[in-house]
């Protein structure tokens, strides 16, 4: 038994011999050079363009402008301090009739930007302005209830701030941008860089 163990031994160490790599082969081949001259870095910022400043109902409206340009990985939506705005408002009446007398009263005065409200808490108020300045507020409540509307209140409110941020637009995109920013008069528009994402 013993030199049936001593046998094996033998030939466990004849295979271990022949099978080590010799010499000449334990050089793995190493990776080839890349072309280091040829390798451009991309630089860290891009191209963007920030348009931003939205609150309210301007926010859902350039949600909804924006939405459709399909931007898709291109688009950041980039939520700012909040901020204080002034809404100048008609409380949330009964009914739907009674908002639609109210709005055809406005209508009457000449008042042609306003938003029914339908979300449950203001259902049925109707939404004037929501401005930044308190005097410009004040001064848009002394002309309407000088016409006769008496309902309207101003109330303050701390509202999200958004602002959009579009890296690398195309031309077209771009000047897609720059006429949208003319519909929202509140809103600034920055051509600029931005970190490559």
């Amino acid at each position: 038994m013993k030199l049936f163990f001593i046998l094996l031994l033998i030939v466990n160490l004849f295979f271990f011999v022949i099978q080590s790599p010799s010499d000449e082969n334990t050089n793995i081949d190493t990776m080839p050079l890349l072309n280091p001259e040829k390798i451009k870095l991309l630089p860290s910022c891009v191209h963007c363009i920030e348009w931003g400043g939205f609150v309210g109902t301007d926010l859902l409206q350039a949600e909804t402008a924006i939405a459709e340009l399909e931007l898709g990985d291109q688009l950041s939506e980039v939520v700012m301090d909040d901020v204080v705005i002034h809404w100048v408002y008609i409380p949330p009446l009964k009914t739907m009739l009674e908002a639609q007398e109210k709005i055809d009263q406005l209508m009457e005065l000449g008042v042609e930007s306003f938003l029914v409200q339908k979300d449950s808490q203001w259902l049925n108020a109707i939404s004037i302005a929501v401005l930044r300045d308190l005097s410009a507020a004040q001064n848009l409540l002394f002309k309407l209830e000088d016409k006769g509307l008496a309902s309207v209140i101003i109330a303050e409110r701390n509202l999200k701030q958004v602002k959009y941020v579009i890296r690398e637009p195309t031309a077209h995109i771009e000047e897609k941008i720059k006429i949208l920013s003319h519909q929202f008069t509140n809103s600034e528009l920055k051509v600029t860089k931005c970190e490559r994402v």
